[in-house]
């Protein structure tokens, strides 16, 4: 692991510590595997090493009228003292949700800790949202902890200390190369996105790539209409393909879609045969839903040709669904090409 520390430290990759004795682990002794102290030799040879501990050493540790000293959120506070790169969040702290003393106690703790030169910077909001949503909805959590801040420390936590740990900030002396690499990686798929980014990023895409970069890029136009017949029968039959999220994206959203990212996009795992007879039953399956919506085949086509021609295309993983409508529009005439429309 030293190796892997000495890659993050000299790159700037922040690393999300579990550090609460609850949680999963493979056996009880194991739970001591996530105290501060182990982390205590690996800071002395790695000191600009940035860390969040989740969980903050556990939300018990916040409800009493002190913190512990010997506690683990105690421990992360000490390490805070002489790190600063050491990081913490208060993700799954749903034990003040109980009232009385243990609500007062833990927010006074935290709001002491909000002007701790030590550790106002340096606390994160955090949900663990997947366990959280057994007893909550997230926005309820949410609104939970906003009602108990003010904006100035509420908005501290959830998004000023978070752009710093992640590296967003680009004040930031040590850029973070992950945040770079994430930023490259959007840009050279900036024709999947069409709706608006976040500022930092389209500034941030400036940056790297020069001001005249265009980001997100353009709309597909007319190359993927709603009142372009081919392109709506395409987008009607393949969305009984799609995944639930993909069913809720806007129709000009869903033309840049591959092929692959369909519920029927199987192909690696499939034996040939079985393959080959899914994407020609699709094929047929498409056929017969353009003609029985009145399309006609173009001069050169036939039934039989254009499963043919059809198979070929959704064997191609990377095909994006505009694309996928231009080539049936070249095989089918449509009802609204045969209006004159």
């Amino acid at each position: 692991m030293d190796k892997v520390y000495t890659y993050c430290e000299e790159r700037n990759i922040p690393l999300l510590m579990h550090c609460t004795n609850m949680g999963f682990y493979f056996k009880d002794e194991f739970r001591n595997n996530s105290d501060p102290d182990i982390w205590m030799p690996v800071m002395e040879k790695h000191p600009n090493l940035k860390i969040c501990f989740g969980h903050f050493g556990g939300a018990e540790n916040l409800t009493g009228d002190t913190i512990p000293d010997d506690s683990w959120t105690g421990k992360i506070i000490k390490l805070m003292e002489k790190y600063k790169r050491i990081y913490a969040d208060i993700s799954y702290h749903t034990e003040p949700m109980d009232g009385g003393n243990k609500e007062d106690n833990y927010f006074k703790n935290i709001k002491t800790l909000m002007v701790n030169d030590n550790c106002k910077n340096r606390l994160l909001f955090g949900t663990d949202f997947f366990l959280v949503r057994q007893r909550l909805k997230d926005k309820n959590y949410w609104n939970y902890y906003k009602k108990h801040f003010s904006e100035d420390v509420f908005t501290k936590l959830t998004e000023e200390n978070p752009q710093q740990f992640l590296g967003m900030l680009s004040n930031d002396p040590n850029p973070n190369q992950a945040i770079v690499n994430q930023i490259r990686f959007i840009y050279s798929n900036r024709h999947n996105i069409e709706d608006k980014v976040q500022p930092w990023l389209s500034a941030a895409v400036k940056e790297i790539f020069g001001v005249s970069a265009k980001f997100p890029a353009p709309t597909l136009g007319a190359r993927w209409a709603w009142n372009n017949d081919a392109h709506y029968r395409v987008w009607s039959f393949m969305k009984r393909q799609m995944y639930k999220s993909q069913k809720k994206l806007k129709f000009k959203s869903t033309g840049r879609l591959r092929l692959r990212q369909f519920q029927y996009w199987n192909k690696e795992f499939e034996a040939v045969d079985s393959w080959k007879q899914k994407v020609r039953k699709i094929s047929k399956d498409m056929d017969a839903e353009f003609r029985a919506n009145g399309a006609k085949y173009e001069t050169g086509y036939d039934m039989n040709k254009a499963i043919k021609k059809m198979a070929v295309e959704f064997n191609k993983g990377d095909l994006k669904l505009f694309e996928l409508a231009a080539i049936c529009d070249k095989i089918y005439l449509f009802k609204t090409e045969e209006d004159g429309n």
